[in-house]
Parts: structure tokens; C-alpha cells; sequence
């Protein structure tokens, strides 16, 4: 049963046109149940062959689709993805059957993974219920390895020094001087790594903690994960803690997890010198917020307040309680880029591609985009468009939301009740270098291009540190 999204209602013919990857399929409206009766929701449904036509029969409202903007239970979309999910990258299916049954086989492409950059190849070979014990508490799952990979993974070594040994399941990894870990200011000569595998994959990871001789229970409460960069005096990082941790406490959700980073920067001429992150696990969704700000006091109180914002968003308690139609561009946070950290103006001799993302871009609506983009704090959000079959870039702007296609000529459906303005423009095919240089030449936050090699939609973007990021579909 694939799924759909319903396009448009025939009443004189008593049809309704399903789309699928650009395909449309005519369905009976008998067969079409009354709530799945609106334009432009996400559909489960049956094919059928009639004739030499294939058209759809059994149709049905996909769990979680919201089909008017004041329904409820909308925030819980059961069914759909979970944005940032683990991926196959191209690197682990080159692995070969080596890797699978030799523990410092895998070892040593995670090192070559991670000094590769690839976030995604890195979290390909690590099990779905991973825990790294860290310096600052355990990490367990998918999501909280990705964005501790993301963070503060082994950088700046020479590959050729990294020492690999191991007995059974367990391997240790001596990292060079020259390794840091998150910063040049957690640089550690005579680091040590160890990680357990099993069946070709990381189940357990010690950094620079050494692994004990018992079992650690699963269930463990986690505790804050929390990374500071830069210097904090002793008064800030008191108010941090008491602030964010009363935060916690009255959320009245499971926390599963609670990561809060901060960086205070030593740049010149940063706008807000100050930013703060969090990535909190409310009960199974995810919740990000990322704010700027002059002092860490000021930059906890607004993140707080972003949270409070995302939290809203996630219970409906502000969801859509108007009948203006305007709660819409404030659910998606369009007014909120005035708390985003200043951009460092870095000459460009010295910018350099410092990350590489690849997340899931499974089929979405933009209606499901955009809620994704609005739960997680992100300006832009690149993903698979359901209807159309297409990539999709969908970003903020001043007043509205912009839909960016690889091919304009594609019609994409987008919901009424969200302000989408459609970029009348095709992405344009280039090479990375080549969108690298129209981004500096555009002095743009972002270029959403078809990748010449992949014929894929990529981003490439300015991050706040005066460099670039990219953004990639994961391969096929």
C-alpha cells in the first residue's frame, strides 16, 4: 500500500487525483474515505489495474495527517518519518563482507569514515541502540550519537598514526598528539577510544572513558549532556544550570534526552559572540532550538524561550487557536531570525567546506516539511517531495516560506493554510565548487542546486562561522 497525496477532487466525475512520484492515479470517490476527501493530504491507498490503468482504490487518511488547520493531535504524525533518521551511505555498502566479521576491520573504517568528515558514514556503522560513554554521561540512540558525532567527533589527525588493536569484540583506538576532540582547546595527546562490536556494527563506545568490567544498565536515566566552548566564568555557568535545568524539570514529558551546547566565540566583529543549542528527546520527538545572543545569560533566556516556543508547538497549546489564519507563519517561526547569531564576514580566501550532512529525504508533503522544519530550529529544510517525486528545498523567508524545485515546470501541491511562495526558477545544475562560488558571489545564506555528478537537489549554505556547509541526500 503506497502512499499518495490527493491532488484534487472531481465532483463532476466523482473522482479524485492521487499523486505519487509524479504519477497520478484516479480513484473512485466511493473508494475514497470522507476524511481523505481534501486536497493536498498524504493518503494511503491500494492500485489497481482496470483496463491497462492503474488507479487507486482503498484510499485512506495516512495516521497523523492533519486536514484542517484547527484539527488536533496533528503534532503527533503517527506514521510519518522521523526527520535526521540513520541512513545507508554509499561507504558502507563498499565495505565488504570483511567488515562484518572482523571487529578491527570495522574499527578502522570508522576512523577512515571520521576522517573523512561524513557525518552520515560514520553513523552508518553504529547499531541502532549505540551508547557512547562519555566524559559528560552516557549517549544512547540514533539521534543523540548523530549529534555528539556531530559535534565532537575526532578531528585533525593524521590517519596513518591512529593505533588499532583489539582482542574479540572490543578494540581500542590510540588517537595521535595532534588529535582534538570538538575543539583546539580539547586537544589530548595519548587519547584512547574503545568500542565493542557486534555483528559488524558499533553497539558500545568508551571516549576517553575506560570501559568497565560490568554491564551498564540500558535503562539508565540520562543525564544533561552539556559542551561548553570557550570560556564561561563560574557565575554564568550557575545560572546556565539552574535556569535550563528548571526548564527541564516542569516540561511534565519523558526526557529521554537533554543536549545543551554552548560556544562562546573569540571572533571579531561577531554580531552575538554567544550561542546556545539544545536537542531535547520529548518523549520520542525530537526538539531542537539554536538562538544567538550578546552574554550566556541573555542567550539561555532566549533559547528557553525558543524551547517554551517549540514545546508549544509540539502539545498545540498555541496551535493554530486563531481564526485569522495567520497562527500559520507563526507556527513555522518566521519571525524569530532576529535571535539568530550574527554571520562572522570571514574573507574568502580563508572559507573552507568544513561539513557535510547527509539526512534522510524520505517522500514528505510541505506541509509535513514544514512542521519538521519548524519542531527542529531549521532555516531551510531539504527533502523528498511526496506528489511530485522531486527534491525540495523549503527556507524561511522575511514574511513567508519558499519552495525551491530541482524542476519548476512540476506543479507541487501546498497547503492552503501555509504561506508558500514557489520559486519560479529550476534549480541550477551545477558542481559543488561551482555552487560554492555563487553563494559567495550572491552573498546568500544558502544555494539550492541539482548536483551535476548525482542528479540530486544539494545545499550549499554559510554557517554562522563564516564558512560552508553542504547538504546532501543520503545515496541510494
Amino acid at each position: 500500500m503506497p502512499d499518495g497525496q490527493v491532488q484534487w477532487i472531481d465532483p463532476t466525475r466523482n473522482v479524485a487525483h492521487i499523486v505519487r512520484k509524479g504519477r497520478e492515479f484516479i480513484a473512485p470517490i466511493a473508494e475514497v474515505e470522507s476524511a481523505a476527501r481534501v486536497p493536498g493530504v498524504r493518503v494511503h491507498f491500494d492500485i489497481s489495474r482496470q483496463d491497462g490503468v492503474d488507479g487507486a482504490v482503498n484510499v485512506r487518511l495516512k495516521s497523523g495527517t492533519r486536514t484542517n488547520k484547527r484539527h488536533r493531535r496533528f503534532g503527533d504524525l503517527t506514521g510519518a518519518r522521523q526527520p535526521g533518521a540513520k541512513v545507508k551511505s554509499a561507504s558502507a555498502n563498499q565495505l565488504g563482507i570483511d567488515v562484518t566479521t572482523q571487529p578491527v576491520r570495522v574499527t578502522e573504517a570508522w576512523v577512515r569514515a571520521l576522517n573523512s568528515g561524513d557525518v552520515d558514514d560514520v553513523l552508518s556503522l553504529y547499531a541502532p541502540d549505540a551508547v557512547i560513554h562519555h566524559l559528560s554521561g552516557d549517549i544512547r540512540g540514533r539521534a543523540r550519537v548523530r549529534a555528539t558525532i556531530d559535534d565532537e567527533a575526532a578531528t585533525n589527525f593524521d590517519e596513518s598514526n591512529v593505533a588499532v588493536t583489539g582482542v574479540d569484540d572490543l578494540v581500542r583506538i590510540d588517537w595521535p598528539e595532534e588529535t582534538c576532540f570538538g575543539s583546539e582547546n580539547q586537544s589530548t595527546a595519548d587519547a584512547t577510544s574503545y568500542l565493542r562490536i557486534d555483528h559488524g556494527h558499533i553497539v558500545e563506545q568508551w571516549d576517553r572513558v575506560e570501559p568497565p568490567s560490568v554491564h551498564i544498565d540500558s535503562e539508565t536515566e540520562q543525564a544533561l549532556v552539556l559542551v561548553v566552548r570557550g570560556h564561561v566564568s563560574d557565575a554564568d555557568m550557575a545560572y546556565v544550570h539552574e535556569h535550563y535545568d528548571r526548564f527541564r524539570a516542569r516540561i511534565g514529558r519523558p526526557v529521554l534526552f537533554a543536549r545543551l551546547k554552548l560556544t562562546v566565540s573569540d571572533e571579531p566583529a561577531r554580531e552575538r559572540p554567544v550561542t546556545a543549542s539544545s536537542t531535547l528527546d520529548i518523549d520520542g520527538r525530537l526538539l531542537r532550538a539554536f538562538v544567538g545572543a550578546s552574554t550566556v545569560t541573555e542567550a539561555i533566556d532566549v533559547l528557553i524561550g525558543r524551547l517554551r516556543t517549540q514545546l508549544d508547538r509540539l502539545t498545540e497549546v498555541n496551535h493554530h487557536k486563531t481564526s485569522s489564519g495567520q497562527a500559520d507563519a507563526d507556527w513555522v517561526g518566521l519571525d524569530d531570525r532576529e535571535t539568530r547569531p550574527g554571520y562572522y564576514d570571514r574573507p574568502q580566501a580563508e572559507r573552507e567546506l568544513v561539513r557535510h550532512k547527509s539526512y534522510t529525504t524520505e517522500e514528505a508533503t510541505v506541509d509535513e516539511a514544514a512542521w519538521d522544519m519548524a519542531l527542529l530550529d531549521y532555516d531551510f529544510f531539504l527533502f523528498h517531495e511526496l506528489g511530485s517525486g522531486q527534491d525540495c528545498l523549503l527556507a524561511r523567508s522575511e514574511n513567508s516560506l519558499v519552495l525551491h524545485r530541482v524542476d519548476s515546470s512540476v506543479d507541487v501541491h501546498c497547503a492552503e493554510h501555509l504561506d508558500v511562495q514557489l520559486d519560479p526558477s529550476s534549480a541550477a545544475t551545477l558542481t559543488v565548487r561551482g555552487a560554492v562560488e555563487r553563494l559567495d558571489a550572491g552573498n546568500e545564506p544558502y544555494v539550492f542546486f541539482e548536483n551535476a555528478s548525482s542528479q540530486h537537489g544539494n545545499v550549499v549554505y554559510r554557517r554562522f562561522d563564516g564558512h560552508y556547509g553542504l547538504i546532501t541526500p543520503p545515496a541510494s
